[in-house]
């Protein structure tokens, strides 16, 4: 192995252990009593379960914050089903 191959590896591995400590955050923070009250907020006031017809502006604003829920939602990497349960127990 070269010191580029070496470099490369070292900065995978160093990566792979940011996103799996960040993961660990998320889960940590989502993961309480608190946290699933506030998921379950974020999910319904993000317009998560919103269809139908709006203007653009309303619905680029509605995609940035759909953006965020999945990506808070990928970081927990909760199945649909999990996610479904937490909004109907927290309604």
């Amino acid at each position: 192995m070269n010191e580029d191959d070496a470099a490369l590896k070292k900065a995978q591995r160093r990566s792979f252990l940011k996103r799996t400590r960040l993961r660990e955050d998320y889960r940590a923070v989502f993961g309480s009593e608190a946290g699933r009250r506030v998921l379950a907020d974020l999910f319904r006031s993000c317009l998560i379960d919103n269809v139908g017809y709006i203007q653009r502006e309303t619905a680029l604003h509605s995609q940035g914050r759909k953006w965020v829920y999945a990506r808070i939602h990928k970081m927990l990497n909760m199945d649909d089903d999990e996610l479904i349960r937490l909004v109907r127990e927290n309604e």
